[in-house]
């Protein structure tokens, strides 16, 4: 007893619990144990509840969601009881995970529920374990039925199936000979009072199923379908279900159960039971799987041959996993697919991951062996329902490259009006060959969006195919173009001729700017879409046409990656004009990010191009960024040369907005050089041009220079009212690094006129701003903050 007593008291020393966990943890082995023997599953929350306290935990919520996961699993088969009526249920599926939720709704559900969702996501196996769980409901029996709505031949009709549930439940055979009204009614009799539960497995669509259901409360009948079977809910109350593909942690969490065997709840949170505590799972067989917490995760498998499979969930396996997860879609039939390949070859997970990886074959490694369980031919099932404009739409929208398609992109890949597309985009999330995970948008899984692109590819040759995404690419150019109209209606236009139709789909700046919020996911992928399949006009365009909206909200990477792409695609096409415009936007971004000689080598080149096209105006543009870096970086004086020739070069174009901006760059050397009056004179006569001609923008940055030159000419108050009237001005066109660079110039004007607490308030805004946007020039804005004590209301940073 004593050498038991040292040896229990060096285990929970090295463990690192207190006696009080470790009678907490003694006390929910015991539960947990005696539950087990009664066929129970774990202990109920409460008692999980304390234990979990008991070890110092205190993020209880994700401890309830390893619970309700790990509560999934059910009892043990072995222990489950038995119902005397007659027994027609598959055997229960291992390692469900994720369906919490959805076990629960089945709980309380109506009499009737649709479970629906896409080809292998789990409806036949949460219908099926959801029997054999609550088994104990319905002792008058427990039937099954698979409708073969989806498997690649007929579907079976209503009579045969009738017939089989009535040959179950003992009727006899004359009885099973009537009509299929006759038929229903004698089911409907036979079942009145009985309670049982019915599965009714791959429906086809709700007339299929109507005449099997038996209008009685004391029988719970399950379908699952492909379909929504909206029908079902309208005539008939059924409730629906609707299952979607599992997350990551549900993926990885069923990926482990497959691969062990094990029915394995999804891994503990983070800082999980003190001193390393492991709960005991129940495997298949009976044996106990010690679920470690996260971070010291092992599976053992044993494959076909005797070899044994191992890999610890770190470092590239970890990795691998995710790939698998990713790439599966999260869909649980690909998920078994991968693992039980992984336990019949023994290969590592990293080698399955790569085949898994290589873009549009990612279907090849998912079969195994049989019609039932290879994903393009379950998929076919569903396709093959479909009426002929939604099955040619479903192979389309394989071909937009975005996160999700909005319904106007997809008429557009479809050339049909959206009246006719939003009908068959109905038919296709009804067959749930489609999610929609927003109103009006779309969104086609990775493994379904496989499949539809070898459809493509087979059905449409490569004219027909590169003509509907240049309709697709059309479409996002033309909004885009729209809504860049409302931003910048001064901007020069572009110097490629315009492709596509021009729209005006947006009431205002502020819907436009909701609209490119909305949709800046997908438009980048149309421009990286794009530029990669030699649509080079249409990715230059894009790219002009989002380059206001990008600077604007500070979109630096996407906006610097977008100009490299245009760049690309302007010299493919031999535009001297474009390529200058997008040396032009990267010499900005490397200017922006302190890469001074890298921005003025870009600028020379984009110079020279301009020269040898004869543009005028591009080469005064140019001279303004060389003005710009040249004040920063170099010499004031060479910057003001290149102001000077850019205001000649922009009169002798006739651009009278280009001559008021040289006006402006101008006046901001001159300040720096010292000649504050010379600055303010030249700064009003380009504010008060620029207003004259509604170029807000460029008023705003004058207003801007100009609040600097008079603030050093003491005039302060006219000063700190210009820079206000700039800031207000940027924020009304909702840009928000200039309306930053505005309250910087404020924060000066306020420190220049001896008002330290304002000047503070204006530097912690523009500071806030630029370091949300992860500006470079938040760092200098955060230095003036640092040697000015702040304001008692502010605190600190």
């Amino acid at each position: 007893m004593v050498r038991f007593a040292r040896r229990l008291r060096g285990a929970r020393e090295r463990a690192g619990l207190t006696l009080r966990q470790l009678a907490a943890a003694a006390g929910y082995a015991r539960s947990t144990l005696s539950l087990a023997e009664s066929g129970s599953r774990l202990p109920g929350w409460a008692v999980t509840e304390a234990y979990v306290r008991a070890c110092g935990q205190r993020d209880l919520s994700r401890w309830r969601g390893w619970w309700e996961a790990a509560d999934e699993a059910g009892p043990a088969p072995q222990h489950s009881p038995v119902p005397s009526g007659p027994q027609l249920l598959p055997a229960d599926v291992r390692g469900l995970v994720g369906r919490a939720g959805a076990l629960r709704a089945l709980d309380t559900a109506a009499p009737v529920v649709t479970v629906s969702g896409p080809a292998g996501v789990g409806k036949t196996a949460l219908a099926v374990h959801w029997a054999h769980r609550r088994g104990e409901r319905f002792p008058d029996g427990r039937l099954y039925v698979n409708l073969r709505g989806f498997s690649g031949g007929e579907p079976m009709p209503p009579d045969e199936a009738l017939r089989i549930l009535l040959d179950a439940l003992g009727a006899p055979p004359r009885q099973q000979q009537a009509s299929l009204d006759a038929l229903a009614s004698s089911y409907r009799g036979l079942v009145a009072g009985k309670r049982l539960v019915v599965v009714l497995d791959n429906a086809r669509d709700a007339a299929q199923v109507r005449p099997l259901l038996p209008g009685t409360d004391t029988v719970r009948t399950l379908v699952t379908s492909r379909n929504q079977l909206t029908g079902l809910s309208v005539t008939d109350g059924a409730q629906p279900l609707a299952l979607t593909a599992l997350s990551d942690a549900d993926g990885r969490a069923l990926l482990a159960a497959r691969l062990t065997g094990a029915e394995l709840p999804p891994d503990p949170p983070s800082g999980g039971p003190a001193g390393g505590a492991s709960f005991g799972v129940r495997p298949a067989g009976g044996a106990s799987f010690g679920v470690r917490p996260a971070g010291d995760a092992s599976f053992g498998v044993r494959p076909a041959g005797g070899a044994s499979f191992a890999g610890r969930l770190t470092g590239a396996d970890a990795e691998a996993v995710d790939t698998i997860v990713r790439r599966c879609a999260g869909l649980p039939l690909a998920l078994s697919i991968v693992a039980a390949r992984a336990r019949q070859t023994g290969h590592p997970l990293a080698g399955l991951a790569s085949e898994l990886a290589e873009g549009d074959h990612v279907l090849e490694p998912l079969t195994a062996g049989d019609a039932a369980t290879d994903l393009r031919t379950v998929f076919s099932w569903s396709y093959a329902g479909l009426g002929r404009a939604a099955a040619k739409l479903f192979r389309m929208l394989s071909l937009c490259a975005g996160p999700d398609v909005p319904e106007a992109a997809a008429a557009a890949l479809a050339g049909t009006d959206l009246t006719r597309c939003r009908r068959e985009l109905a038919e296709l999330v009804d067959a749930s060959l489609l999610e929609t995970p927003a109103p009006r948008r779309y969104v086609l899984h990775d493994l379904l969006r496989a499949y539809a692109k070898g459809l493509v590819c087979e059905n449409e040759d490569e004219e027909t195919r590169r003509a509907a995404v240049s309709r697709m690419l059309d479409h996002w150019l033309a909004t885009a173009l729209a809504a860049d109209r409302l931003l910048r209606p001064e901007r020069d236009p572009m110097p490629l001729a315009r492709l596509g139709p021009e729209i005006s789909p947006f009431a205002d700046r502020d819907e436009a700017t909701a609209w490119l919020d909305a949709e800046l996911r997908s438009l980048l992928a149309a421009v990286e879409q794009a530029a990669a399949e030699g649509y080079d006009a249409h990715a230059f365009q894009l790219v002009w046409a989002l380059n206001s909206y990008l600077r604007r909200r500070g979109h630096w990477p996407e906006w610097a990656r977008s100009w490299q792409l245009a760049r690309a695609a302007a010299q493919r096409l031999g535009h001297p004009a474009a390529q200058g415009l997008a040396l032009r936007g990267l010499a900005h971004m490397s200017s922006v990010n302190g890469r001074p000689q890298e921005a003025l080598a870009a600028l020379r080149e984009a110079a020279e191009l301009y020269r040898r096209a004869g543009d005028l105006t591009g080469e005064a543009q140019t001279c303004l960024q060389l003005c710009t870096i040249d004040s920063e970086y170099g010499d004031p004086e060479v910057a003001l040369d290149h102001a000077r020739r850019a205001e000649k070069l922009f009169e002798a174009a006739g651009h009278r907005r280009g001559a008021a901006s040289a006006m402006n760059f101008a006046g901001w050397i001159l300040a720096q050089l010292g000649r504050h009056r010379e600055a303010a004179e030249l700064c009003a006569r380009s504010v008060e041009l620029h207003h004259t001609l509604g170029a807000q923008h460029e008023e705003a940055l004058a207003l801007d220079s100009l609040g600097h030159a008079l603030s050093h000419l003491g005039e302060h108050e006219e000063a700190i009212a210009c820079c206000r009237r700039s800031a207000a001005l940027h924020r009304e066109l909702g840009n928000r690094v200039q309306e930053a660079g505005a309250l910087d110039s404020l924060g000066d004007a306020h420190a220049a006129a001896g008002a330290a607490d304002e000047a503070h308030r204006a530097w912690r805004a523009a500071y806030d701003t630029l370091r949300e946007l992860e500006h470079p020039q938040a760092d200098m804005v955060k230095a003036k903050l640092s040697h000015h004590d702040p304001p008692a209301a502010i605190g600190p940073l």
